[in-house]
């Protein structure tokens, strides 16, 4: 479990890193640190036309890259921060950095 939970942070910190250096896209919550966090990241990807559901499908279909889109069962906040919809990625044990740079460079292309 001890190996799973470093993998984790790793993945958390160059996840959260990665999304913020493209320009275009919010991570909400980047400022805490990845022993505070859980492998996953929600962002906001400012793609003119598009929800951010059409983000993740973008992702998922071109990329092959599966994230969630949408409110994520937190309506509240949501509306709270007025936000329609986020992007959420949650990275496991099974994704490489070869994952996380193939959703780097989605995210990219759909940000610009």
């Amino acid at each position: 479990m001890g190996a799973i939970r470093e993998h984790d942070l790793a993945q958390t910190r160059v996840l959260v890193e990665g999304l913020r250096a493209i320009p275009g896209v919010r991570v909400l919550a980047a400022d805490v640190p990845a022993e505070r966090r859980i492998a996953l990241a929600t962002f906001v990807v400012d793609a003119p036309g598009m929800t951010q559901e059409n983000v993740a499908r973008a992702l998922c279909d071109l990329f092959g890259v599966c994230v969630s889109g949408g409110v994520h069962c937190a309506h509240v906040l949501h509306a709270r921060l007025n936000l329609a919809g986020t992007v959420r990625a949650s990275p496991h044990v099974f994704n490489t950095a070869a994952d996380l740079a193939t959703l780097f460079e989605g995210v990219r292309q759909i940000a610009s």
